[in-house]
């Protein structure tokens, strides 16, 4: 009876996930049509520009459709049927019992198997609707190639941190859950300062800023704030697509800004510093040490439970678990943290909203240019075709960042304020 408690339990968790993303992927199609909303857009953009949003984020919603149910089915077969228990054996069998070697051949065929499954759905997204939709600029053999390389670094990099897992609960049997905390905390911040200089260059040419004029704009508002200058690229997307961006990567003295050409090639100099300060928002902020932070509690607390799960798992023979180093020991692990982390999307969402509207207030801030922060967002939303009007629940759910209006009225509301101070 116990046992098919756990299993209904896990089972019923796992539909209603289903449910909910099925669920939020028709309010994402539908948007938020009420009047009250767009009457607010249309004061920034156009008709034009709300359906150009719209159609771009409802093409292919029908595919999608088509490429969840496949992989929540290949998912659902791995852990709630003897499949990935047979696959477990083989591997085991053909590895003479070495469990790092089984599970880094296991998780190294399942991703293969995955990514063939769903090369088709990603030309059709990555190239078909890109091109569609006037951003993508790669011919067929760069789009492959570009796959390819992803391909091969995500299932190296799975594997290998799969078969380290293995390795680690192998060696340490009683306190892994202890030491994986730390383990893939170690992990993430190498990760985070190497994707730079691995990574990066794997796709993007890279270099400094060539304008003259903007360097100077840069270097006066950087060191104004007491960051390194020298320490702001841009990077060639313009060879990949249309779309425009910024990003920020690094922990101390290995704190990078990143620009799009792209950016720089659609935004004038006063809307490029007002993006470059939301950047270094982010890094005045100390973000990426606090998201590594925030991973180690997430991985500790994970580690617990996910030592009590197993055991009861293992005690009751639930999802073929028999050894915590083998492969569907490790599956299920990835089983439990997709549906708990889908769970608390919406607090993880809430944290990362909070960190972006810290760097859009501190971009205000350090250029005292609001209409210039205006000015940008509404390029950025009309440049990559954002949806203006998302659903609430999506935004609440899975939004990383507030919306195109949310952060046009803030920076309205910055300016009001500050003219209510110095009249």
């Amino acid at each position: 009876m116990k046992k098919s408690k756990i299993y209904s339990a896990f089972l019923i968790l796992y539909i209603i996930k289903i449910s909910l993303s099925l669920a939020l992927k028709s309010f994402n199609y539908q948007g938020d049509s009420s009047p009250e909303i767009e009457d607010l857009i249309l004061q920034f953009f156009s008709p034009e520009d709300i359906e150009k949003g719209r159609a771009y984020h409802r093409d292919g919603f029908f595919v999608s459709l088509i490429s969840f149910a496949i992989h929540t089915f290949i998912f659902l077969s791995l852990i709630f049927t003897s499949l990935g228990s047979k696959l477990e054996n083989f591997f085991l069998k053909l590895t003479n019992g070495s469990n790092p070697k089984a599970v880094f051949l296991f998780f190294s065929s399942i991703y293969s198997l995955i990514f063939l499954l769903n090369l088709p759905f990603s030309f059709y997204f990555g190239y078909i609707l890109e091109h569609r939709h006037g951003f993508s600029n790669m011919d067929i053999s760069f789009f492959f190639l570009t796959q390819f390389k992803t391909f091969l670094i995500s299932c190296i990099t799975i594997s290998l941190v799969t078969s380290s897992i293995s390795f680690l609960v192998e060696k340490f049997p009683v306190r892994w859950n202890l030491i994986l905390p730390f383990a893939g905390t170690v992990f993430i911040f190498i990760s985070v300062l190497l994707y730079p200089y691995l990574i990066l260059p794997v796709y993007y040419d890279v270099q400094a800023p060539e304008d003259p004029g903007l360097k100077l704009r840069i270097s006066q508002l950087l060191e104004k704030e007491g960051i390194v200058t020298d320490q702001v690229y841009v990077i060639r997307e313009s060879a990949y697509s249309g779309h425009t961006n910024a990003f920020f990567t690094g922990f101390g003295k290995e704190k990078k800004i990143y620009l799009y050409d792209t950016l720089l090639e659609k935004n004038t100099e006063r809307e490029i510093l007002s993006i470059l300060g939301h950047e270094a928002g982010h890094w005045k902020g100390n973000h990426s040490l606090y998201s590594i932070l925030m991973s180690f509690f997430v991985l500790g607390i994970g580690s617990l439970l996910l030592k009590l799960l197993l055991e009861k798992c293992k005690e009751n023979s639930i999802f073929h678990i028999r050894n915590f180093a083998y492969p569907t020991s490790i599956l299920f692990s990835f089983f439990l943290y997709s549906l708990f982390s889908f769970y608390f999307s919406p607090l993880e969402s809430y944290l990362s909203r909070q960190m972006e509207i810290y760097a859009d207030r501190e971009a205000l801030r350090m250029t005292n240019d609001p209409d210039a922060f205006v000015s940008a967002e509404i390029k950025l939303a009309r440049d990559n075709k954002s949806r203006l009007d998302p659903h609430r629940f999506v935004v609440f759910f899975y939004h990383s960042h507030p919306t195109a209006l949310d952060r046009i009225r803030m920076a309205i509301e910055y300016k009001e304020s500050n003219q209510t101070i110095n009249p």
